[in-house]
Protein backbone atom coordinates (compact mmCIF):
# COMPACT_ATOMS: atom_id res chain seq x y z
CA UNK A 1 0.00 0.00 0.00
CA UNK A 2 2.86 2.55 0.88
CA UNK A 3 4.40 1.60 -2.69
CA UNK A 4 1.18 2.01 -4.21
CA UNK A 5 1.07 5.75 -2.78
CA UNK A 6 4.50 6.77 -3.28
CA UNK A 7 3.30 5.18 -7.30
CA UNK A 8 0.61 7.63 -7.38
CA UNK A 9 1.88 10.74 -5.81
CA UNK A 10 4.97 10.45 -8.53
CA UNK A 11 2.59 9.99 -11.63
CA UNK A 12 0.65 12.97 -10.12
CA UNK A 13 3.67 15.37 -9.79
CA UNK A 14 4.66 14.38 -12.99
CA UNK A 15 1.75 15.14 -14.59
CA UNK A 16 1.64 18.49 -13.14
CA UNK A 17 5.40 18.93 -14.78
CA UNK A 18 4.55 17.84 -17.99
CA UNK A 19 1.21 20.13 -17.94
CA UNK A 20 3.15 23.38 -16.93
CA UNK A 21 6.00 22.77 -19.27
CA UNK A 22 3.51 22.32 -22.21
CA UNK A 23 1.09 25.15 -20.84
CA UNK A 24 4.24 27.25 -21.07
CA UNK A 25 5.96 25.88 -24.21
CA UNK A 26 2.55 26.29 -26.00
CA UNK A 27 1.87 29.92 -25.26
CA UNK A 28 5.00 30.74 -25.96
CA UNK A 29 5.61 29.27 -29.22
CA UNK A 30 2.31 30.31 -30.76
CA UNK A 31 2.52 33.95 -29.62
CA UNK A 32 6.14 34.48 -30.95
CA UNK A 33 5.99 32.09 -34.09
CA UNK A 34 3.08 34.61 -34.97
CA UNK A 35 4.98 37.40 -34.65
CA UNK A 36 7.53 36.33 -36.51
CA UNK A 37 4.93 35.77 -39.67
CA UNK A 38 3.40 39.11 -39.04
CA UNK A 39 6.51 40.41 -39.12
CA UNK A 40 8.25 39.16 -41.96
CA UNK A 41 5.42 38.84 -44.48
CA UNK A 42 3.43 41.89 -43.71
CA UNK A 43 6.07 44.08 -42.42
CA UNK A 44 9.26 43.14 -44.15
CA UNK A 45 11.19 43.55 -40.41
CA UNK A 46 13.54 40.50 -40.87
CA UNK A 47 16.00 41.63 -42.79
CA UNK A 48 18.06 38.62 -43.92
CA UNK A 49 18.22 37.35 -47.73
CA UNK A 50 15.18 35.73 -49.48
CA UNK A 51 16.41 32.06 -48.78
CA UNK A 52 16.71 32.48 -45.38
CA UNK A 53 13.24 34.52 -45.18
CA UNK A 54 11.59 32.14 -47.02
CA UNK A 55 12.94 29.32 -44.63
CA UNK A 56 12.53 31.23 -41.49
CA UNK A 57 8.91 31.72 -42.26
CA UNK A 58 8.18 27.79 -43.07
CA UNK A 59 10.02 26.91 -39.88
CA UNK A 60 7.54 29.40 -37.84
CA UNK A 61 4.70 27.16 -39.72
CA UNK A 62 5.65 24.21 -38.52
CA UNK A 63 6.54 25.29 -35.10
CA UNK A 64 3.14 26.56 -35.00
CA UNK A 65 1.42 23.52 -36.26
CA UNK A 66 3.37 21.40 -33.78
CA UNK A 67 2.06 23.53 -30.86
CA UNK A 68 -1.73 23.89 -32.09
CA UNK A 69 -1.16 19.62 -32.64
CA UNK A 70 1.06 18.17 -30.87
CA UNK A 71 1.81 20.15 -27.43
CA UNK A 72 -1.82 21.73 -26.98
CA UNK A 73 -3.40 18.14 -26.73
CA UNK A 74 -0.99 17.46 -24.78
CA UNK A 75 -2.04 20.19 -22.18
CA UNK A 76 -5.60 18.92 -22.70
CA UNK A 77 -4.81 15.18 -22.06
CA UNK A 78 -2.64 15.75 -19.01
CA UNK A 79 -5.32 18.30 -17.00
CA UNK A 80 -7.51 15.06 -17.42
CA UNK A 81 -5.94 12.03 -15.78
CA UNK A 82 -9.14 10.08 -17.12
CA UNK A 83 -8.72 11.41 -20.83
CA UNK A 84 -7.10 9.11 -23.55
CA UNK A 85 -8.06 9.55 -27.39
CA UNK A 86 -7.96 6.11 -29.44
CA UNK A 87 -9.47 4.73 -32.70
CA UNK A 88 -9.35 7.45 -35.66
CA UNK A 89 -8.84 10.33 -33.22
CA UNK A 90 -5.77 9.27 -32.36
CA UNK A 91 -4.39 8.25 -35.64
CA UNK A 92 -5.36 11.50 -37.25
CA UNK A 93 -3.32 13.24 -34.36
CA UNK A 94 -0.10 10.95 -34.38
CA UNK A 95 0.35 11.26 -38.10
CA UNK A 96 -0.56 14.71 -38.17
CA UNK A 97 2.62 15.56 -35.72
CA UNK A 98 5.01 14.14 -37.74
CA UNK A 99 5.02 16.16 -41.26
CA UNK A 100 5.60 19.26 -38.80
CA UNK A 101 8.45 17.84 -37.31
CA UNK A 102 10.17 16.88 -40.15
CA UNK A 103 9.44 20.64 -41.49
CA UNK A 104 11.60 22.17 -38.83
CA UNK A 105 14.38 19.33 -39.15
CA UNK A 106 15.07 20.06 -42.96
CA UNK A 107 14.35 24.03 -42.21
CA UNK A 108 17.51 23.96 -40.02
CA UNK A 109 19.75 21.99 -42.49
CA UNK A 110 18.51 24.33 -45.47
CA UNK A 111 19.60 27.39 -43.32
CA UNK A 112 23.00 26.07 -42.86
CA UNK A 113 23.85 24.81 -46.84
CA UNK A 114 22.10 28.14 -47.90
CA UNK A 115 24.67 30.13 -45.78
CA UNK A 116 27.18 27.84 -46.48
CA UNK A 117 26.57 28.73 -50.13
CA UNK A 118 26.63 32.14 -49.32
CA UNK A 119 29.72 31.93 -48.63
CA UNK A 120 31.30 30.46 -50.65
CA UNK A 121 29.28 31.45 -54.29
CA UNK A 122 27.95 34.85 -53.27
CA UNK A 123 27.25 36.16 -56.49
CA UNK A 124 25.50 32.90 -57.40
CA UNK A 125 23.36 32.79 -54.06
CA UNK A 126 22.23 36.51 -55.15
CA UNK A 127 20.95 36.10 -58.26
CA UNK A 128 18.62 33.24 -57.00
CA UNK A 129 14.83 34.05 -57.96
CA UNK A 130 11.87 33.86 -56.05
CA UNK A 131 10.82 30.90 -57.73
CA UNK A 132 14.03 28.49 -56.90
CA UNK A 133 13.01 29.77 -53.17
CA UNK A 134 10.00 28.36 -53.16
CA UNK A 135 10.63 25.47 -54.61
CA UNK A 136 12.30 24.40 -52.23
CA UNK A 137 10.13 24.85 -49.52
CA UNK A 138 7.87 23.26 -51.32
CA UNK A 139 10.07 20.13 -51.83
CA UNK A 140 10.74 20.27 -48.02
CA UNK A 141 7.20 19.61 -47.14
CA UNK A 142 6.92 17.09 -49.67
CA UNK A 143 9.71 15.16 -48.07
CA UNK A 144 7.89 15.69 -44.55
CA UNK A 145 4.56 14.53 -45.96
CA UNK A 146 6.11 11.39 -47.28
CA UNK A 147 8.71 10.49 -44.61
CA UNK A 148 5.52 11.13 -42.68
CA UNK A 149 3.22 8.76 -44.33
CA UNK A 150 6.00 6.27 -43.85
CA UNK A 151 6.60 6.01 -40.22
CA UNK A 152 2.87 5.83 -39.83
CA UNK A 153 2.04 3.01 -42.08
CA UNK A 154 2.45 0.53 -38.78
CA UNK A 155 -0.57 2.61 -37.15
CA UNK A 156 -0.52 4.21 -33.91
CA UNK A 157 -1.09 4.05 -29.88
CA UNK A 158 -2.25 6.39 -27.15
CA UNK A 159 0.89 6.16 -24.85
CA UNK A 160 -0.74 7.77 -21.50
CA UNK A 161 2.77 8.21 -20.03
CA UNK A 162 3.43 10.72 -22.26
CA UNK A 163 -0.12 11.82 -23.19
CA UNK A 164 0.47 11.22 -27.13
CA UNK A 165 0.26 8.73 -29.44
CA UNK A 166 3.04 7.50 -30.98
CA UNK A 167 3.84 5.04 -34.03
CA UNK A 168 3.21 1.04 -32.65
CA UNK A 169 7.28 0.49 -33.48
CA UNK A 170 8.32 3.39 -30.99
CA UNK A 171 9.47 1.10 -28.34
CA UNK A 172 10.34 -1.64 -30.15
CA UNK A 173 13.40 -2.99 -31.39
CA UNK A 174 12.64 -2.73 -35.38
CA UNK A 175 15.67 -2.25 -37.91
CA UNK A 176 13.09 -0.55 -39.18
CA UNK A 177 12.71 1.96 -36.41
CA UNK A 178 16.42 2.34 -36.61
CA UNK A 179 16.90 3.13 -40.31
CA UNK A 180 14.40 6.07 -39.15
CA UNK A 181 16.11 7.46 -36.87
CA UNK A 182 19.29 7.42 -38.24
CA UNK A 183 17.99 9.05 -41.24
CA UNK A 184 15.25 11.26 -39.72
CA UNK A 185 16.91 12.89 -36.39
CA UNK A 186 21.08 11.54 -36.41
CA UNK A 187 21.99 12.35 -39.78
CA UNK A 188 20.06 16.07 -40.12
CA UNK A 189 22.09 16.39 -37.05
CA UNK A 190 25.29 15.60 -38.24
CA UNK A 191 25.11 17.68 -41.45
CA UNK A 192 24.06 20.97 -38.64
CA UNK A 193 26.95 20.49 -36.78
CA UNK A 194 29.55 19.78 -39.64
CA UNK A 195 28.12 23.00 -41.85
CA UNK A 196 28.11 24.84 -38.56
CA UNK A 197 31.66 24.19 -37.62
CA UNK A 198 32.60 24.47 -41.02
CA UNK A 199 30.64 28.16 -41.44
CA UNK A 200 32.80 29.20 -38.50
CA UNK A 201 36.00 28.23 -39.42
CA UNK A 202 35.37 29.96 -43.00
CA UNK A 203 34.59 33.01 -41.34
CA UNK A 204 37.65 32.71 -39.32
CA UNK A 205 40.06 32.51 -41.82
CA UNK A 206 37.97 35.21 -43.73
CA UNK A 207 37.17 37.62 -41.37
CA UNK A 208 37.72 40.48 -43.34
CA UNK A 209 35.77 41.49 -46.21
CA UNK A 210 32.81 38.77 -45.48
CA UNK A 211 29.34 40.01 -45.16
CA UNK A 212 26.71 37.19 -45.15
CA UNK A 213 22.91 38.32 -43.89
CA UNK A 214 21.73 36.50 -40.92
CA UNK A 215 25.30 33.77 -40.14
CA UNK A 216 24.53 34.32 -36.77
CA UNK A 217 20.76 33.99 -36.59
CA UNK A 218 21.40 30.62 -38.29
CA UNK A 219 24.07 29.38 -36.40
CA UNK A 220 22.89 30.40 -33.30
CA UNK A 221 19.35 28.76 -33.62
CA UNK A 222 21.17 25.36 -35.58
CA UNK A 223 23.10 25.42 -31.54
CA UNK A 224 19.43 25.45 -30.18
CA UNK A 225 17.83 22.94 -32.41
CA UNK A 226 20.49 20.16 -31.53
CA UNK A 227 20.44 20.83 -27.89
CA UNK A 228 16.71 20.17 -28.04
CA UNK A 229 16.26 17.08 -30.58
CA UNK A 230 19.66 15.52 -28.75
CA UNK A 231 17.44 14.02 -25.74
CA UNK A 232 15.44 12.66 -28.32
CA UNK A 233 18.04 11.16 -30.38
CA UNK A 234 19.59 9.42 -27.58
CA UNK A 235 16.91 8.11 -25.90
CA UNK A 236 15.69 6.63 -29.43
CA UNK A 237 18.81 4.81 -29.78
CA UNK A 238 19.33 3.19 -26.29
CA UNK A 239 15.72 2.13 -26.42
CA UNK A 240 16.54 -0.23 -28.73
CA UNK A 241 17.52 -3.51 -27.78
CA UNK A 242 18.07 -2.37 -24.07
CA UNK A 243 15.48 -4.58 -21.38
CA UNK A 244 16.25 -1.81 -18.93
CA UNK A 245 15.23 1.12 -20.82
CA UNK A 246 13.72 3.55 -18.50
CA UNK A 247 10.46 5.41 -20.33
CA UNK A 248 11.49 8.85 -18.13
CA UNK A 249 14.30 9.29 -20.05
CA UNK A 250 12.27 8.86 -23.29
CA UNK A 251 9.66 11.14 -21.59
CA UNK A 252 12.61 13.79 -21.40
CA UNK A 253 13.77 13.69 -24.77
CA UNK A 254 10.11 14.05 -26.50
CA UNK A 255 9.46 17.13 -24.27
CA UNK A 256 12.63 18.63 -24.48
CA UNK A 257 12.03 18.84 -28.69
CA UNK A 258 8.98 21.59 -27.33
CA UNK A 259 11.60 23.82 -26.42
CA UNK A 260 12.77 23.83 -30.60
CA UNK A 261 9.44 25.05 -31.20
CA UNK A 262 9.41 27.67 -28.67
CA UNK A 263 13.05 29.47 -28.96
CA UNK A 264 13.38 30.47 -32.54
CA UNK A 265 11.55 33.86 -32.27
CA UNK A 266 13.19 34.63 -29.09
CA UNK A 267 16.38 33.95 -30.57
CA UNK A 268 15.59 36.03 -33.23
CA UNK A 269 14.84 38.78 -31.04
CA UNK A 270 18.39 38.93 -29.90
CA UNK A 271 20.68 38.19 -32.88
CA UNK A 272 18.12 40.71 -35.23
CA UNK A 273 18.78 44.00 -35.02
CA UNK A 274 15.74 44.59 -37.48
CA UNK A 275 13.06 42.06 -35.73
CA UNK A 276 14.26 43.59 -32.74
CA UNK A 277 13.65 47.10 -33.43
CA UNK A 278 9.98 45.84 -34.79
CA UNK A 279 8.95 43.89 -31.87
CA UNK A 280 9.89 46.94 -29.63
CA UNK A 281 7.88 49.41 -32.04
CA UNK A 282 5.14 46.92 -32.21
CA UNK A 283 4.44 46.05 -28.47
CA UNK A 284 2.11 48.80 -26.20
CA UNK A 285 3.99 47.80 -22.81
CA UNK A 286 7.28 49.63 -22.01
CA UNK A 287 8.86 46.90 -19.65
CA UNK A 288 11.26 44.49 -21.21
CA UNK A 289 11.33 45.22 -24.83
CA UNK A 290 11.29 48.59 -25.03
CA UNK A 291 14.73 49.00 -23.07
CA UNK A 292 16.61 47.09 -25.86
CA UNK A 293 15.32 49.66 -28.22
CA UNK A 294 17.36 51.80 -29.98
CA UNK A 295 15.60 55.16 -31.17
CA UNK A 296 17.73 58.03 -31.52
CA UNK A 297 21.49 56.40 -32.26
CA UNK A 298 22.44 55.56 -36.01
CA UNK A 299 22.17 51.97 -37.44
CA UNK A 300 25.30 50.06 -37.04
CA UNK A 301 26.58 47.68 -39.88
CA UNK A 302 26.03 44.29 -38.22
CA UNK A 303 26.98 40.40 -39.07
CA UNK A 304 22.94 40.73 -41.02
CA UNK A 305 23.83 43.15 -43.06
CA UNK A 306 23.40 47.13 -42.47
CA UNK A 307 21.26 49.28 -44.17
CA UNK A 308 21.69 51.89 -46.76
CA UNK A 309 21.20 54.90 -43.74
CA UNK A 310 23.62 53.52 -41.76
CA UNK A 311 26.25 53.19 -44.34
CA UNK A 312 25.87 56.57 -45.40
CA UNK A 313 25.96 57.77 -42.03
CA UNK A 314 29.20 55.54 -41.00
CA UNK A 315 30.54 57.70 -44.26
CA UNK A 316 29.86 60.65 -42.93
CA UNK A 317 31.21 60.11 -40.06
CA UNK A 318 34.33 59.07 -41.33
CA UNK A 319 34.74 62.10 -43.75
CA UNK A 320 33.74 64.32 -40.68
CA UNK A 321 36.69 62.98 -38.54
CA UNK A 322 39.42 63.05 -41.74
CA UNK A 323 38.48 66.84 -42.46
CA UNK A 324 41.43 69.30 -42.29
CA UNK A 325 40.58 72.62 -40.05
CA UNK A 326 42.94 74.69 -40.50
CA UNK A 327 44.04 77.24 -37.98
CA UNK A 328 44.79 80.81 -38.02
CA UNK A 329 48.20 80.61 -38.52
CA UNK A 330 47.97 78.57 -41.52
CA UNK A 331 45.17 81.09 -42.86
CA UNK A 332 47.65 84.19 -42.58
Amino acid sequence: QHYFIQSNLRMISSRHIILVWSLLTSTLSIAGNSVVLLASLKYDAIKIDLMSKVLIQNLAVADLGYSLLVVIPTVVLSSSPGLTITGVPCQVTGLLQFPFGMVNILCICCLNISKLYSLKFPLRARARSSRSVWSVAALIWVLSVGASLLIGRRGFSYYPNIYRCLTNGNLKRTSEMVILNTTTLLLPQLIILFIGSYILYFLNRNSTGVRVQGVTVVLIVSAAFVVSWLPLLISNFLNHGNPTFRLDFFRVGVFCVFISTTCNPYLYMLTSRSFRQFVCRALPCKLLMRAHCIRNKPPKISVEGGTQEGRLQEEVVTVYHNLHVPSAAELL
